[in-house]
């Protein structure tokens, strides 16, 4: 949401970000604006597959066009001061495996449709606003996540059961919010999970015996 010479962009971070330049001759093709990185072969070749600017103070809403950039892989703005909530129509976003907006100020509901970028490896969300439960549908579809991080937010309901659908997670931070209910004992089955962060929540105080079946964990 945030465009250059606006209040969103105080740094001026995006100044190469423009279409047009009176003074300064032909503006620069979005392949060279900063933090954009575009593919170089094959059908990716000119098309944007990374948006990387973090730590920029950059203000405003993350646009529902961002959906028309349909060979993104790579999306990392955090440490930012973004808000208003995610854009449903991030799930268009087929080839995105990477997914960092942690630390803002992003609020409202976790869309359902997150759970169609089906190649998402990284979700880092944390310490934003969230509100709502979890969808069951982000654990039942993102067979490829490796790490999930959404703590520091404000969600509420329980951990869905379908967490056992991660087969490949390796990371689950869900701490610092308001999660009620157990903690369902499909968490024992992630086999490959190394990090579990549960704590500051208002959780069952009963602890899964399954959770002894998970041996590679370091950190719980």
């Amino acid at each position: 949401g945030a465009r250059p010479g606006d209040g969103g962009d105080p740094t001026r971070a995006l100044a190469s970000w423009t279409s047009s330049s009176a003074h300064d001759g032909p503006a620069p093709p979005p392949c060279q604006w900063r933090g954009v990185s575009c593919g170089m072969r094959g059908r990716r070749r000119g098309r944007v597959v990374a948006l990387d600017l973090p730590g920029l103070g950059l203000l405003g809403t993350l646009t529902p066009a961002l959906a028309n950039l349909t060979h993104l892989r790579r999306l990392h703005l955090p440490g930012n001061r973004l808000q208003g909530a995610l854009p449903p129509e991030l799930g268009r976003l087929r080839e995105l495996n990477h997914l960092n907006l942690g630390d803002n100020a992003i609020g409202g509901r976790l869309p359902p449709s997150l759970s169609l970028c089906r190649r998402l490896r990284t979700v880092l969300l944390h310490t934003n606003k969230l509100q709502g439960h979890i969808p069951p549908e982000l654990f039942l579809s993102l067979r490829s996540l490796e790490v999930l991080n959404l703590g520091q937010n404000r969600l509420t309901g329980s951990i869905p059961s379908s967490v056992g659908g991660l087969v490949n997670l390796k990371l689950l931070v869900l701490e610092f919010n308001n999660l009620t209910g157990d903690i369902p004992w499909q968490v024992g089955s992630l086999a490959s999970l190394v990090g579990l962060g549960l704590a500051s929540n208002q959780l069952s105080v009963s602890i899964p015996a399954s959770l002894g079946n998970l041996s590679a964990l370091t950190a719980l």
